[in-house]
């Protein structure tokens, strides 16, 4: 049954509305034992990038060159491009929990009837359930075995993942 040690999880809710990826990998990266911090990141990234640039594929331009961790990392960042799509994402989910990976995976989610994307964690996936951390202050927090068809049906047409694999310095 594959899954994170989620009592290692800290879960670390975001600082502001747009923040959701910066969270998810402030608590991906203290899971994987660095140290790190969303709102320093945050400000390095914004240094060289604009807020709307905050993608998968900008932050993983990003963390390959960033030097402020403890740990150093390699992202791994999938798309339909990369030909991952939502009928093999569950086994990429496995593979991913069974090396003690969680991932960062990209849900549409609805407000006040308005449609916006959002970046959970998933940290927990057996046959039916999956279970993942949702860094919304005001409507996250850990949200457990929900039916795995629900989550998928969640996921945003612009399916994108991301995993952090640590790495010896280059």
């Amino acid at each position: 049954m594959p899954y994170c040690d989620y009592k290692r999880f800290q879960g670390i809710y975001q600082i502001c509305a747009n923040c959701c990826i910066p969270a998810s990998i402030e608590n991906v990266v203290r899971y994987l034992g660095g140290k790190f911090s969303q709102r320093k990141f945050l400000d390095d990234f914004l240094g060289k990038y604009h807020m709307n640039d905050l993608s998968f594929e900008n932050i993983k331009k990003f963390l390959d060159n960033y030097s402020t961790f403890n740990i150093y990392f390699k992202c791994e960042c999938k798309t339909k491009k990369e030909h991952i799509d939502k009928d093999n994402l569950l086994v990429y989910i496995k593979e991913c929990l069974k090396e003690d990976l969680p991932v960062m995976i990209v849900l549409k989610e609805s407000e006040n009837n308005k449609e916006y994307i959002h970046i959970v964690t998933v940290y927990y996936l057996e046959d039916n359930n999956i279970s993942y951390f949702d860094s919304n202050p005001t409507n996250g927090g850990f949200v457990e075995f929900i039916d795995k068809n629900n989550f998928i049906n969640k996921v945003s047409d612009n399916l994108g993942t991301l995993i952090l694999r640590k790495r010896n310095r280059e």
